[in-house]
């Protein structure tokens, strides 16, 4: 008897870690403990909480492409006989920089630039190193433009710049934009796109509202030409605003009506092949985060502009202004030594 409780006993022992094994090499399965249902519901709600915040974050709407505002179709026409030319003075761009303090110096001919007190800006042109603010530069300094770069981090860059109208779109004009890059203290190989790669820039709006269209627009260096015969697309551009996608094959600037966030909208650029696959994504996936604010004391939102407008917005006043001043200065001058002649 003895021998035989021995002998079940280790029977029931070995089948013990017989099935330890197993189950640790899952080849059985571990029965799981039952979840209570109140964690089930509670998890079950926390689903449906996350699903209305996206929903409410991402509205569900219909785009459509409509019409420029009345005065921005006004205000282009005024510039069609102007064609901005950019050339990159300095400093070199085969040079890695070792100074803090960095400024990129420009020559601009043909593109008047202003920013007029009561009108806001107008013609101007836009420096962007990476994904920082762009920076808008609506006055020349001893006749070039300067950008000053602060805090810029060590390592490369890339740097856009282009001619802008009033309201942020790019001028696509030969000569109207460049790309370049910069290296702080040492070049990082590879962490950029090469020049003569294609890569894409979103160009943001001057100011975004929920009272007139977006402005979509982008420019996507080295893109091949396409669209001249059929079935010569290379390439792509899907753009989602606030969860709604549409595709385009040129770089025409296009406004977009239909959302009504007054709050954060949000813009996807993707960049695609022939057969909607991403184009190396690192550099050609963007998102831009855009706060929606009341434009009514923007010029090129109205109906039309009058003759005034237009003047303040070409920089023709300031101009003026400055002519005025010069020969006021001149005839308090020249006062100035008669008397003291005298």
């Amino acid at each position: 008897m003895l021998i035989a409780f021995v002998s079940r006993s280790l029977e029931g022992f070995a089948l013990s870690i017989i099935a330890f094994i197993l189950i640790t090499l899952n080849f059985l399965p571990v029965q799981a403990e039952p979840v209570p249902i109140s964690q089930m519901v509670e998890q079950e709600a926390m689903d449906v909480v996350s699903a209305k915040e996206m929903s409410e974050a991402l509205p569900s709407i219909t785009l459509k492409e409509v019409a420029p505002p009345s005065a921005v179709q006004q205000f282009r026409e005024e510039l069609v006989g102007y064609h901005p030319k950019l050339n990159f003075i300095g400093p070199s761009k085969k040079e890695v920089l070792d100074q803090e303090n960095i400024e990129l110096v420009f020559d601009l001919i043909n593109w008047p630039l202003s920013n007029d007190k009561d009108f806001g800006i107008g013609p101007h042109v836009v420096v962007q190193v990476d994904e920082c603010k762009p920076l808008r530069i609506s006055e020349q300094k001893n006749g070039r433009i300067i950008a000053p770069l602060k805090s810029l981090t060590p390592g490369s860059h890339r740097v856009i710049v282009y001619a802008a109208y009033p309201w942020g779109e790019a001028v696509k004009e030969p000569g109207a934009s460049m790309q370049l890059r910069l290296h702080k203290y040492k070049e990082l190989i590879g962490t950029q796109p090469d020049l003569g790669s294609i890569w894409l820039s979103p160009i943001s709006p001057e100011l975004l509202s929920y009272e007139v269209p977006l402005l979509i627009d982008s420019i996507i260096w080295n893109a091949p030409i396409q669209g001249l015969k059929e079935g010569d697309d290379q390439w792509r551009l899907k753009v989602t605003v606030n969860g709604n996608s549409f595709l385009m094959d040129n770089q025409e600037a296009i406004w977009v009506d239909g959302f009504s966030s007054r709050e954060k909208n949000f813009v996807q650029f993707e960049l695609l092949n022939a057969f909607s696959e991403a184009i190396d994504p690192v550099f050609n996936n963007r998102i831009l985060v855009l706060n929606s604010e009341s434009l009514n004391n923007k010029v090129w939102t109205q109906a039309s502009l009058d003759q005034e407008q237009i003047s303040s917005l070409l920089g023709l006043s300031q101009v003026a202004n400055s002519l005025e001043s010069s020969q006021e200065m001149n005839q308090m001058n020249n006062i100035y030594i008669s008397e003291k002649q005298e």
